[in-house]
């Protein structure tokens, strides 16, 4: 659907839009479509919705494949609590409304597709919006610190509370499952956030205390000791209330 485009990074995936069909009976392919994490309302309501897909080459890609598949079987075991269930229903949320991971499927030994989250931009898009926003909106919240915050107000109107409590839900399952895989080479353009409210960590390819060797020379140069796995919660402390905190 349209042209690929190559993105701007390291590896540089090749970014794209695929026209999907369900294969499901008729009569659940209209509840599929709703159910299907990649999709909005826009592209479900479609005749020919779309998904977006990444096709990326990497070394490593394996590896971060093995590690989406044991993020995923963690949050599967995450959803099973009972307190948690109790939780979503009561801010009225699906379990996919707080996915936070997402599909690796390999292609070859050092090539993979990689689902595409949609509505998704990384925390340094994010905060960078929020430092060009008018000059107004920065005199009265001066704080870069509210970025989060701003960014899904401007996205969600009246479902900024739905939205919020997304953030909640993700932002804390995103933390327990990067702490147990010792997920490294966290900055912030390995955080995303979705429009619509959902926090997740990206790239895998820095498990179980390995980090890149750059990133260890610099900590070790600044600070002393190794990279630490870290989430701003001074950010979401900024964008979220005390109850969702809580």
């Amino acid at each position: 659907e349209g042209q690929p485009r190559q993105a701007a990074s390291k590896y540089a995936p090749v970014i794209l839009r695929c026209r999907w069909r369900s294969h499901a009976p008729s009569e659940k392919a209209a509840s599929l479509a709703t159910s299907l994490p990649h999709t909005t309302d826009a592209t479900c309501a479609s005749a020919n919705p779309t998904a977006g897909l990444l096709l990326k080459r990497d070394g490593c890609m394996q590896k971060e494949q093995q590690v989406g598949q044991t993020l995923r079987a963690l949050e599967l075991l995450i959803w099973e609590d009972r307190g948690l269930r109790a939780l979503l229903e009561r801010e009225r949320l699906e379990l996919e409304d707080v996915r936070a991971t997402y599909v690796i499927a390999m292609t070859g030994p050092d090539t993979a597709i990689v689902e595409g989250v949609e509505g998704a931009r990384t925390l340094r898009d994010v905060r960078a919006g929020r430092r060009m926003a008018p000059l107004r909106e920065r005199l009265l919240h001066p704080s870069e610190r509210g970025a989060l915050l701003e960014f899904l107000r401007q996205h969600n109107g009246t479902g900024l509370p739905k939205a919020l409590a997304r953030l909640a839900f993700t932002a804390a399952v995103s933390a327990v499952l990067s702490f147990v895989a010792g997920l490294g080479d966290r900055h912030d353009e390995n955080f995303m956030l979705t429009v619509n409210g959902r926090l997740l960590h990206i790239d895998y390819g820095y498990a179980l205390g390995h980090e890149p060797l750059d990133s260890v020379l610099i900590h070790y140069a600044v600070q002393g000791s190794r990279p630490a796995t870290t989430l701003q919660y001074e950010e979401l402390h900024e964008a979220l209330g005390p109850e969702d905190r809580e």
